[in-house]
C-alpha cells in the first residue's frame, strides 16, 4: 500500500504540466522542511542526538521536476536532538544547505523566453518538530504533529533576483523563509526495524506566498517515508505544490545517524 502511494505521488510530481511564466523563487522553497526523526516508544534510547544529510532536486520555476530548462538541486546537512516522553516527542536542531540554480537561454516560450541562470547558494537556519501520540502495540500513531524550520539564504542567486527587474520574469528577492508544517504520522517497530510514513501541509508566508498564491501560506502537500533499522534512517520526502501558482513541488532523500 505505500509503494502504491508513493508511486502515485511520484507520478504527479513528475507528469505536471509546464507552466508559461518564469518564477525566480528562494532556493529552499519546496524542500526546506526536513524530517526529523525521533525514537520509537519501544526504543531502549529515548534521548539521542542524531546527524542527517540529504540530496534535493526542486521544480522552482515550473511544477515539473525533471526538465530540460530548470535545474535546482543541492544538498543539506542537519544535527539535532530528538525526545520521547509518555505521549509526546520533540526535536530540535540547526541545519545548512548548499546548491546550484541554473535555467537554458532556451527554457520557456518564444514570447517569454527564461534569463540564463547558474547561479549557487548557501545558507543555514533552524528546525524543530514536535507531535502527541498513542500507541497501539508497536505502533506510535503521532496524530497531531507540528514541523517549523527558519531558514537564510546567501549566495549569487539571491543576489541574481534581487537584481531581476532587469531580466525576464517574476523575481522574488526574499532570502529569509519560515514554514510550518501540519502532519499525521505511523511509525511502526518491528524488532531493530522501524517504518514511517507521514502526511502533512506545508505552509509559507511572507513575500512568497503573495506573489505565488495570491497571500494564501498554504504552499504544498507532502508524503515522507522511512525506513530505519537499529540506528540508521534512510529518508524520502515527495512534495507537491497546492499554490495557484504550479510551483511548489520538490523532492529530497537522505539518511540520518543517531549517536
Amino acid at each position: 500500500m505505500k509503494n502504491k502511494l508513493l508511486v502515485i505521488h511520484f507520478s504527479i510530481l513528475l507528469f505536471c504540466c509546464s507552466c508559461s511564466s518564469q518564477y525566480y523563487v528562494p532556493a529552499l522553497y519546496s524542500n526546506d522542511v526536513l524530517e526529523m526523526s525521533k525514537p520509537h516508544s519501544k526504543d531502549s534510547v529515548k534521548h539521542a542526538i542524531y546527524v542527517q544529510g540529504n540530496y534535493f532536486i526542486a521544480a522552482s520555476n515550473g511544477p515539473s521536476i525533471i526538465s530540460n530548462y530548470y535545474n535546482n538541486q543541492g544538498g543539506s546537512f542537519n544535527a539535532y536532538r530528538a525526545n520521547t516522553f509518555n505521549n509526546f516527542c520533540i526535536a530540535y536542531g540547526i541545519l545548512g544547505f548548499i546548491g546550484d540554480y541554473s535555467v537554458s537561454a532556451d527554457g520557456g516560450d518564444l514570447n517569454n523566453r527564461a534569463a540564463k541562470v547558474n547561479k549557487s547558494f548557501y545558507g543555514y537556519g533552524i528546525n524543530t518538530s514536535a507531535s502527541y501520540f498513542t500507541t497501539s502495540g508497536n505502533v506510535d500513531i503521532r496524530l497531531i504533529g507540528l514541523d517549523m524550520v527558519y531558514t537564510h539564504e546567501f549566495g549569487d542567486y539571491a543576489d541574481f533576483r534581487k537584481q531581476g527587474a532587469n531580466n525576464n520574469g517574476i523575481y522574488i528577492p526574499q532570502t529569509s523563509l519560515f514554514t510550518y508544517s501540519f502532519f499525521t504520522e505511523v511509525s511502526i517497530k518491528k524488532n531493530d526495524i522501524t517504518e514511517n510514513i507521514k502526511y502533512s501541509l506545508d505552509f509559507t508566508p511572507g513575500n512568497v506566498s503573495s506573489t505565488l498564491n495570491n497571500g494564501e501560506a498554504l504552499r504544498s502537500m507532502s508524503l515522507s517515508m522511512t525506513q530505519g533499522y537499529k540506528r540508521v534512517n534512510f529518508i524520502a520526502r515527495f512534495s507537491v505544490g497546492v499554490a495557484s501558482k504550479p510551483i511548489g513541488n520538490g523532492i529530497h532523500f537522505g539518511f540520518n545517524y543517531r549517536l
